[in-house]
């Protein structure tokens, strides 16, 4: 699921159940769909260009929203698959970027069973502006997912929103920080964060953070 995450000195006490989450980007799916699918694929790639693997390497996107990154790692000969909780979101990915040969999944966080019986592990692993989803409580499984899924050496590249939550997307706030500590005890080494940048069409001054890492 693309979405938004914020950066706190603490994370919030009440955790909101992953199905609620799935059922507000159900609801939203035409209109967030729309807007992802716009997002600057070649400015990821010009960011990632010293550490991606060269086609077809494995990649998996973990949140693929509207599918718009997906379809651009498999339009340059990547072997791809990824994962939509959200079905309206999967819905308007197929319809957005029909025939592009991304193997589909419908999991989530923390888990990921099927994907972890089936596949992997992969080369390269996204998972943007999904954190904020994951219950703190299951954050230690969503870890031991990643870290099964994420190829040795491979890369693992995470957005993480910083700001106000958005009205109608429930969301678990994460102090950095603490972030980039959890997935060094997961054998993930930082390689590279950007440089914070508000998003222009949010008047609240909320925006990202990428963080790359690899896996040791």
């Amino acid at each position: 699921m693309e979405g938004e995450e914020r950066m706190s000195s603490g994370e919030t006490t009440t955790e909101i159940p992953v199905a609620q989450t799935i059922a507000a980007y159900d609801d939203q799916a035409a209109e967030l769909a729309a807007r992802y699918a716009k997002t600057d694929t070649e400015r990821f790639f010009r960011w990632h260009a010293e550490f991606l693997p060269k086609p077809p390497a494995s990649v998996l996107d973990i949140g693929a929203g509207s599918g718009v990154l997906a379809d651009a790692f498999a339009k340059r000969g990547y072997e791809v698959a990824a994962t939509e909780p959200s079905s309206g979101m999967a819905k308007e990915s197929l319809r957005l970027f029909p025939s592009n040969g991304v193997l589909y999944f419908g999991e989530a966080l923390p888990s990921l069973s099927i994907l972890k019986a089936t596949t992997g592990p992969y080369e390269v692993v996204v998972c943007d502006a999904v954190w904020m989803h994951v219950p703190p409580s299951d954050r230690p499984e969503a870890w031991d997912s990643l870290a099964e899924l994420t190829k040795d050496g491979g890369i693992l590249t995470m957005a993480v929103r910083y700001g106000p939550h958005p009205p109608g997307r429930p969301m678990h706030d994460v102090d950095i920080e603490t972030f980039v500590a959890e997935a060094a005890e997961n054998g993930f080494t930082e390689i590279k964060r950007s440089t914070p940048k508000p998003m222009a069409d949010q008047s609240d001054g909320s925006g990202f953070v990428r963080i790359c890492f690899r896996r040791a």
